[in-house]
């Protein structure tokens, strides 16, 4: 008997060995791959996955076959063709034992949607009409809602969500799907906002990818090895870094202060959240970004300023498109000392980021509430921006724009661009303005309209050689153009800006023709 036990134990070690040795592993495909997913038209789609070690893969959509083979190490990938636009199609990957098929795939224009609680604030949140929010029903329009597994919420993580964490497992793997009732209610209001106006504009399919996460610093969506070369100083010592704004320090300490690890990661410690969320999709084609975040970076502007310049270039070269779109969301109004001088550098960059667009949100703002509930005008605000610089629809994309200023005696002229008829949103007179002959003293402007000029003038002020505009950190100013889009805060000592109207590319097309 003895001497059969040991006859069986032989065959098992032998067919064990077997079996390592073949390397039997799942057929799997990345976690965005499900079905009802789109993929972006007019590229090809890399497709990869794992399976049994050195088996043939056979994927098939459209009438069309690729074919490749699983490595030593389980994996394989493959590249489809670029497909028409429309669909529904069927993909079906096979390695001869297993098979996966995906139903009801698009091809049109993915967005990725991402940056910190105003982004990732619901649908369901806004005062959205109940009737409104009851006849949502668009099959061409799909949501892929990358919820964090673990909220910053003001409590002590335990040591299952820490090891989770300290693994990189913070996001869920969610599924696509259609937009409906009940999955865009927990989708990002302005994200829902910005692809439906897409949809109404373009009619393709359209594909919504959110990650956004409350709190998040820009530094965590940058690549760690990125910031080690251009930026260590905010790496050094995060829990006492200055760089790093005190509530995100402070709210991140309490979330692991039970972590036996001397090196335990938080969501918002650098590079973190590009690892876990923007660097998976690097081999995942997308149409272009949109952007809300800066309210955890509002404390130090010079800081956010090569942060930001960063952040794009890292996510252009992720994608390995340096001409990608990234329209990004200034700033809104609340009681906060840093916020007015924040949005003029936002507007700054505007102009020295390519291919980069802003919507300017500080006429939504709320005095003590960070998270302003009205979130339809800001995401329609980024589908015109979207719309004229990407797609070169004749719309105008933006509120005034600071151009030049002219002075005249004691009178400043202002000149915007995207600005033929400016007038208050009110109906009242036009507020927000200031002007200073010594760049201390401010004094509130009388305006005089003058069409696509604004004529500024005040008695204490003779030789006027400063302008600010909705310089309070929550400001009232109510200047906008014909289409009722919103001036962006700005201050001016003489110096000006201009579009180049002859690169639609990068500035979107001129609709002054």
């Amino acid at each position: 008997m003895k001497n059969v036990r040991i006859v069986i134990l032989f065959y098992l070690f032998v067919f064990v060995s077997t079996i390592s040795a073949q390397g039997i592993a799942q057929l799997k495909l990345c976690s965005y791959f499900t079905d009802n997913m789109v993929l972006q038209r007019g590229q090809k789609i890399k497709v990869s996955g794992t399976a049994t070690a050195h088996r043939p893969i056979v994927i098939s959509i459209d009438g069309k076959k690729v074919k490749t083979k699983s490595d030593s190490n389980h994996q394989w990938q493959v590249y489809l063709p670029s497909l028409k636009t429309g669909g529904p199609y069927r993909m079906t990957v096979t390695d001869g034992s297993e098979s996966i098929t995906l139903d009801n795939i698009l091809v049109g224009d993915v967005w990725f949607c991402s940056g910190q609680s105003n982004m990732e604030f619901m649908l369901k949140q806004t005062p959205i009409r109940s009737q409104e929010l009851l006849s949502i029903d668009d099959s061409h329009l799909r949501l892929y809602n990358m919820k964090a597994l673990y909220r910053t919420n003001a409590v002590e993580w335990n040591s299952s969500i820490l090891d989770s964490i300290q693994k990189g497992r913070y996001f869920d793997n969610p599924m696509w799907c259609e937009a409906n009732t009940k999955t865009s209610s927990d989708f990002s209001a302005i994200a829902y906002y910005f692809g439906k106006m897409l949809r109404d504009s373009l009619n393709i399919p359209i594909g919504l990818v959110c990650n956004a996460i409350g709190g998040s610093p820009t530094e965590a969506w940058i690549d760690k090895t990125i910031l080690e070369e251009t930026y260590p100083e905010i790496l050094d010592d995060w829990e006492h870094n200055d760089l790093v704004q005190d509530w995100a320090r402070k709210r991140g300490t309490q979330n692991i202060k039970q972590a036996t690890n001397s090196k335990q990661m938080h969501p918002y410690m650098p590079g973190y959240l590009y690892e876990t969320g923007v660097k998976p999709f690097r081999e995942y084609p997308i149409k272009g970004v949109i952007w809300y975040q800066g309210e955890s970076n509002a404390h130090n502007i010079e800081c956010h300023e090569r942060l930001f310049k960063t952040l794009i270039a890292n996510w252009r070269q992720n994608w390995k498109n340096n001409t990608l779109p990234f329209y990004y969301v200034q700033l809104s109004s609340i009681n906060r000392e840093t916020w007015p001088e924040f949005r003029n550098s936002q507007r700054r960059m505007l102009y020295e980021i390519p291919y980069s667009g802003m919507a300017v949100s500080s006429d939504q703002g709320d005095s003590l509430d960070v998270h302003p509930v009205n979130k339809r005008p800001v995401g329609e605000r980024l589908g015109k921006l979207a719309l004229n610089h990407c797609y070169q629809k004749r719309i105008i994309p933006s509120g005034p724009l600071y151009r030049k200023m002219d002075v005249k005696q004691d009178t400043a002229y202002i000149y915007f661009d995207y600005a033929k008829h400016l007038i208050s949103s009110d109906g009242k007179s036009i507020r927000g303005f200031e002007l200073s002959a010594d760049n201390v003293l401010f004094y509130p402007a009388t305006v005089v309209d003058g069409g696509s000029c604004i004529k500024l003038f005040n008695a204490n002020v003779l030789s006027p050689k400063y302008v600010r505009y909705g310089w309070q950190p929550y400001t009232t100013a109510n200047l906008i153009n014909e289409e009722g889009l919103p001036a962006s805060t700005f201050r001016a000592d003489g110096d000006s800006y201009h579009i180049d109207y002859n690169k639609p590319s990068c500035r979107g097309i001129s609709t002054t023709d």
